[in-house]
């Protein structure tokens, strides 16, 4: 899909970057550049690289898990999120190897959070869980993405086992948070 407003093309831009370099090497002019954007531009929508990621990584969970309401679809999104993760994996290898690699890693998980806790509030009663809801759902996230950053960083780790133990993972945190529905 082609990028149609200026922010999205800035992402795709940094993006289209990550394939080559390092985050640490990529100055905003280069994104402008291959984005066809002035750098006004890049600075009328975002502070630096890490609000960009930020931007893009929302953008990503709202296409591939702000549709999600309860356990089953969440589990079908959660799927779509690591299809793009695989999609892009060697640029996200790159994001995680940068000098402020716990700034990205905060720009790709946050957006999962926040989908979770939105699960968790739709639930309404049926959310049975004694911890709160926010801490519950910060612990299964931020294993999640320990899983997925060793997934990144492993050469020749494949697809269908990551999501195969995400499914596990994901399937015992709604039974143990949620009343079967």
């Amino acid at each position: 899909m082609k990028p149609h407003t200026a922010p999205d093309k800035i992402w795709h831009a940094f993006l289209t970057l990550l394939a080559g370099h390092s985050p640490d090497d990529i100055s905003v002019q280069q994104i402008c550049d291959v984005a066809q954007v002035h750098r006004s531009s890049f600075y009328r929508y975002f502070r630096d690289l890490y609000t960009l990621a930020d931007y893009g990584f929302r953008q990503v969970a709202e296409q591939t898990m702000m549709s999600a309401t309860d356990a089953r679809s969440t589990l079908l999104s959660t799927r779509k999120f690591i299809d793009f993760v695989d999609s892009r994996r060697h640029e996200l290898c790159h994001l995680l190897t940068a000098r402020y690699a716990n700034r990205f890693q905060q720009a790709i998980y946050q957006p999962l959070e926040r989908h979770m806790l939105s699960v968790f509030a739709m639930a309404g009663d049926s959310y049975i869980h004694p911890a709160p809801p926010e801490y519950v759902a910060r612990y299964h996230i931020g294993g999640l993405a320990r899983i997925i950053s060793i997934w990144l960083q492993t050469p020749n780790a494949r697809k269908a086992e990551l999501i195969m133990q995400i499914d596990v993972l994901a399937r015992y945190m709604m039974k143990d948070c949620m009343k079967k529905m």
